[in-house]
């Protein structure tokens, strides 16, 4: 399985943001007329460790996770939701072996960014690494 899907699967399964969102996690953007909450996530970089004269397979990823919700508070509570599914994450994330998960960046912001640009929203964004072994 890819990686990308790998995670929205790890990521969509997670009870507590279930809870939240439902089903609304997208690649990208919001498609139009989707209410909140909602999460975005796009990978923003992907490092190839190369040793000598080949790759090595070893890749770290970094995906940015974009949690809106119509408030302050909802929106650093949903960013907290997804943090905790992530965070020192190690193992087998449906196959794909993960050696180490870094949360590299986190901040709130008050921006349309990938929604509507006619309404503001808050959004809770992070910024996590994905370290692995890339077939």
């Amino acid at each position: 399985m890819d990686i990308l899907e790998s995670i929205y699967k790890y990521l969509s399964s997670d009870s507590e943001v279930k809870a939240i969102v439902g089903d609304k996690i997208y690649p990208e953007i919001i498609p139009q007329g989707v209410s909140l909450p909602a999460i975005v996530y796009a990978p923003t970089s992907c490092y190839y460790d190369s040793a000598l004269q080949k790759d090595t397979g070893f890749s770290r990823l970094r995906i940015q996770f974009c949690c809106y919700e119509d408030t302050f508070g909802k929106a650093r509570r949903l960013g907290r939701a997804v943090k905790r599914v992530f965070q020192n994450f190690k193992g087998n994330m449906f196959g794909n072996e993960i050696q180490a998960v870094f949360i590299r960046s986190d901040f709130m912001s008050l921006s349309n960014l990938k929604l509507n640009y006619d309404v503001e929203k808050f959004a809770s964004i992070l910024e996590i690494e994905f370290q692995y072994m890339e077939e």
